[in-house]
């Protein structure tokens, strides 16, 4: 889904003398209600409404661009209709195609993206992607799909992952995966040192960011070891609805951008110690990094070198054991429970 419920459109012809703005509220209302019932999984609904803004009058809706035909697809497929998807999503490429060069959406989208996955080994959206994306572009759509769909993914495979997703969208999340080092036959082999960092260019500019994944590894980041080390900062580190069932241990790393978020943990469980040294170069007016709802079952280390001011806020968290903080002197922080 490309997504831009709950923004209006707003037309506006400048010339020299005058500034006109044409709105079109019919339209949309009726995109807001085809969001809405998406949101509410109501696909058949959602498509409905959709397809009723095409069908309004020309003086009553902005001029279509594709990215609302890629929308009606998404649906579609969620509905389980691949005859009506594939239709809707031809449309959109070709008609975003003629009208602004390129395609609505980047290859990484189109690979990442759930609400196709119906329709996603149908011949007809191979095709599709072979004539609107040029051949690296479609090797590396075939490369993210291949990664993006496993539920279950090794730490190598992830660091391909993220690599190909750096390097071809500009916000991502790798979002509901188990992610661990090894197997040996049906069994999860623990790493004991430190994992290879995700030393990518492009992360220097972007944020990476997990949300709803299970970590059953030691989470295990050495910035200066022998080893594995961190040869450029990250722009930013944040984990969503995380569980971590072996050690979290990142020490003299560094992390520096101008992103809002640079060092977050949201509702996450850590089973084991938590340990975090961090070199943090911040964005001054950015938001607060924090740990908020979190639940630390061992004892937790958190120590920061910060260059800039340091906003630091902890709320809603639960430690079972001690937790120790140093180095955030500009901090604020709240009990924990």
């Amino acid at each position: 889904m490309t997504k831009v419920g709950g923004i209006s459109f707003l037309i506006c012809f400048i010339s020299i003398s005058e500034i006109f703005c044409q709105s079109f509220p019919e339209f949309d209302r009726l995109r807001n209600k085809a969001d809405s019932a998406y949101q509410a999984k109501d696909y058949s609904l959602s498509a409905k409404h959709y397809e009723s803004a095409l069908r309004l009058p020309e003086n009553k809706k902005p001029e279509i661009f594709g990215t609302i035909y890629y929308d009606i697809a998404c649906v579609y497929s969620l509905e389980h209709n691949a005859e009506k998807a594939l239709e809707y999503l031809e449309e959109s490429f070709s008609v975003f195609k003629l009208k602004r060069g390129g395609t609505p959406v980047s290859g990484a989208h189109l690979a990442t993206d759930t609400d196709l996955d119906f329709v996603r080994n149908q011949s007809r959206f191979s095709s599709l992607i072979n004539k609107y994306y040029d051949a690296k572009e479609s090797q590396d759509i075939q490369e993210i799909t291949k990664y993006s769909t496993l539920k279950e993914i090794s730490y190598s495979d992830l660091l391909k992952l993220i690599k190909l997703l750096s390097e071809n969208e500009r916000w991502f999340t790798i979002s509901d995966k188990v992610i661990y080092w090894k197997t040996l036959g049906d069994s999860i082999n623990f790493n004991e040192g430190s994992l290879p960092i995700p030393n990518f260019p492009e992360l220097q500019s972007r944020p990476l960011v997990f949300k709803n994944c299970s970590f059953r590894l030691n989470f295990i980041w050495e910035g200066d070891g022998q080893f594995n080390r961190q040869d450029i900062p990250l722009a930013g580190l944040e984990f969503q609805q995380c569980r971590f069932y072996g050690r979290f241990w990142i020490s003299d790393f560094k992390i520096k951008g101008a992103i809002n978020y640079q060092f977050r943990f949201k509702d996450c469980t850590f089973d084991k110690i938590f340990n975090a040294d961090i070199d943090l170069e911040l964005n001054p007016s950015g938001n607060p990094n924090s740990f908020d709802g979190c639940t630390f079952r061992q004892f937790a280390s958190i120590h920061f070198e910060e260059i800039t001011p340091l906003i630091f806020v902890l709320v809603n968290n639960s430690v079972w054991d001690l937790m120790s903080i140093r180095g955030a002197s500009a901090s604020s922080q709240e009990p924990f429970s």
